[in-house]
């Protein structure tokens, strides 16, 4: 079974914006319980407060240990692809105005966290808001 997950691209851990579509990277403070072929959105914190890129997981989390602003500490990585930059990111803005969402608890606490899970129900409506403002991206999310 495919999870889906919201990594959120701080200071700690910044993919920036030269990453481009079909390009491999590691990212260090995915959930432990991350598999390969998984699903992943990226959300860029301030300036941008977006959620810029869709992922796809290629091997399941490995333990590590992960340097943050207050020291090194164990944690989990996981090698991905970015399969989609959206050319219109979703904006926090839209997804505070989404009804949908006002129950989803990241938004509720503003992504203040490196990793979070996303339930179905979430991710379907994400999709859909997404791919209406990026018609180009919906076969990136049907990829296995």
């Amino acid at each position: 079974m495919v999870n889906y997950w919201l990594w959120v691209n701080s200071g700690e851990m910044d993919i920036g914006d030269d990453i481009s579509e079909s390009e491999e990277d590691v990212w260090n403070g995915c959930d432990r319980n991350t598999s390969k072929d998984d699903k992943v959105l990226i959300y860029r914190t301030s300036p941008y407060k977006h959620i810029k890129y869709l992922a796809e997981v290629l091997e399941n989390a490995e333990e590590e240990e992960i340097w943050t602003q207050r020291g090194n500490k164990i944690g989990f990585s996981c090698k991905f692809r970015i399969l989609k930059s959206f050319d219109n990111p979703l904006e926090i803005r839209q997804m505070r105005d989404s009804n949908s969402l006002k129950d989803w608890y990241p938004l509720k606490v503003s992504f203040i966290r490196m990793v979070f899970k996303i339930e179905t129900e979430y991710w379907d409506v994400l999709k859909e808001i997404i791919i209406t403002n990026n018609p180009e991206s919906k076969d990136s999310f049907n990829t296995h």
